[in-house]
């Protein structure tokens, strides 16, 4: 009996495993491009070499601030540095929905979220924190989260925007 018991237990945990992992394959196989993201000083991204610019954004530019807290020390505009810093070692899942003249793609991008079941969106993300505006086309959330990041004084909107002449 006790046999069993463990037996039935070994097989449903690799039952939910095997479910966990073919739900993490669907998700990957929906997104155009996966993989571990390299995030430039303009906030763009680059996965295995192809230079991807969030679609709905529009990333004002800051003066060059450095992360003295790292080793090495991390420099960047401060809307790369945050969404480096957001990214970490987690992949990222983008759908390419068109490509601009100098090869760069523009997609929607996110982390999958085990946990959640969702996905973090890091145009929404971005805007969320203050770090990016939306764009005249973009959808009526991310004008919402500009809105809410506006009044509650986060990223750009908490200090003044350095000029670059």
């Amino acid at each position: 009996m006790h046999a069993r018991s463990s037996l039935r237990t070994v097989l449903a945990v690799a039952a939910a495993t095997l479910l966990g992992l073919a739900a993490s394959v669907v998700d990957a196989e929906a997104a155009d491009l996966v993989g571990s993201a390299r995030v430039r000083d303009d906030a763009t991204l680059s996965i295995h070499g192809r230079a991807i610019r969030l679609v709905g954004i529009y990333v004002p530019p800051t003066s060059y601030f450095c992360q003295t807290f790292q080793s090495p020390v991390q420099c960047g505009s401060r809307a790369a540095l945050a969404l480096d810093f957001h990214i970490g070692d987690r992949f990222v899942s983008c759908n390419v929905l068109g490509r601009y003249a100098d090869g760069s793609v523009a997609a929607t991008c996110w982390i999958a979220s085990r946990r959640r079941r969702e996905r973090d969106d890091l145009a929404a993300w971005l805007i969320a924190h203050g770090w990016a505006l939306a764009s005249p086309e973009a959808p009526f959330e991310y004008s919402a989260l500009e809105r809410i990041a506006r009044v509650q004084g986060r990223g750009i909107w908490g200090f003044s925007v350095d000029r670059i002449d």
